[in-house]
């Protein structure tokens, strides 16, 4: 019997999306980071496998096959898609909220066909790159959640930071400055936020500053209750 789908582990796989992701692209580029190439669709797709082999307890993911699974994920997928499936209560005119052109980065659908979660990735984790992106989440997690009959239950922001030698915040202070900037701009919001740091195997020159590794963040966004 599989693990329930908790936050804590749709959190954690988030979170490990986005450290992979570096982690491969440190590789492949011979040690360039994500950041410098703003690759944000492999970060996107990492967290998108992470979170598909946790949600359906699946070691690997199959090539094409048919496959009987609890959970979906999908790359790109509109707003206004999402708002059309949540199945919530339709209220007033159109949101003007997002456009037709705005796209969630990564979304998790139940088996019934149904959001429940979307993902924003930026390839530098500050507040002031993902506030665009809280709106949004703000808007789908609210207006088509449980509040409404929808089915939206969390919404993600995450992204990366360079470990630089002489550095003036420690990844722990970034995550948190980060984290309370979302509460104080959307206090019906509960908001948390996990961080994993990774070293390279040895110190690199980058630029004027000595690269150590990276650090991956992700604040995870549900409703307070009413």
């Amino acid at each position: 019997m599989s693990e329930r789908l908790t936050l804590d582990r749709v959190h954690a796989a988030i979170v490990d999306g986005v450290s992979v992701a570096n982690s491969l692209f440190l590789t492949m580029s011979g040690g360039s980071s994500v950041r410098d190439y703003g690759v944000e669709p492999l970060i996107s797709a990492q967290i998108a496998m992470s979170l598909w082999k946790i949600a359906n307890a699946r070691d690997k993911i199959p090539l094409n096959e048919s496959l009987d699974t609890d959970y979906n994920v999908t790359l790109e997928s509109s707003f206004y898609e999402i708002a059309e499936w949540a199945g919530s209560e339709r209220r007033g005119k159109k949101t003007q909220n997002f456009t037709d052109n705005q796209k969630a980065d990564v979304v998790l659908w139940s088996r019934r066909n149904a959001p429940i979660g979307v993902v924003e990735v930026k390839r530098h984790f500050v507040f002031s790159n993902l506030s665009s992106d809280l709106d949004r989440i703000d808007h789908i997690i609210s207006r088509h959640g449980a509040r409404y009959g929808g089915s939206m239950r969390w919404g993600a922001v995450a992204g990366m930071r360079e470990l630089l030698q002489g550095r003036r915040k420690e990844p722990e202070q970034i995550a948190e400055e980060a984290c309370q900037a979302c509460r104080d701009a959307k206090p019906h919001l509960n908001f948390r936020v996990l961080l994993h740091k990774e070293l390279t195997p040895e110190p690199v020159e980058y630029g004027d500053d000595i690269f150590d590794g990276f650090a991956s963040f992700a604040i995870l966004a549900t409703p307070k209750r009413a």
